[in-house]
């Protein structure tokens, strides 16, 4: 069985995936110094820009945006 790439491996994919991944380390670096700096979580970690990731977060259980975007609605 042959598996195929979702994407091709190229200098300038690489390149794009380290700078991406980079990135991510330092907002996770910054967000957990600051939380350890103020004690506090909510306040010092910014939303995830993608909502899919709020069902794998630790925070979810007392975070008021996860709870706002998944509480029940009346109709309107």
């Amino acid at each position: 069985m042959h598996l195929r790439r979702a994407i091709p491996v190229t200098e300038q994919t690489i390149h794009e995936s380290l700078e991406r991944f980079d990135e991510a380390v330092a907002r996770i670096e910054i967000c957990r110094a600051q939380e350890l700096q103020q004690g506090q979580i909510i306040a010092t970690w910014g939303k995830n820009p993608e909502d899919k990731t709020c069902v794998a977060c630790d925070a979810r259980t007392f975070c008021p945006s996860y709870t706002a975007e998944n509480e029940p609605k009346l109709p309107m």
